[in-house]
């Protein structure tokens, strides 16, 4: 301790992975989350028609 507060911790490697794996997904997600609560989605079906459309597939 320092001061009274931890300072540093002693963690099993595979937790620290494990921590460290979940925090970069939340990271990685973060843009998305944003999307969705500002509004900035489109349904699946609406999603996929507009893709067909761009890559000229026919249902």
């Amino acid at each position: 301790t320092v001061n009274g507060k931890p300072d540093a911790i002693l963690m099993d490697v595979d937790v620290f992975e494990k921590k460290l794996k979940a925090l970069n997904l939340g990271l990685l997600l973060a843009p998305a989350e944003k999307d969705v609560k500002e509004g900035r989605t489109k349904d699946a079906r609406t999603f996929l028609k507009e893709i067909k459309k761009s890559a000229k597939i026919s249902s």
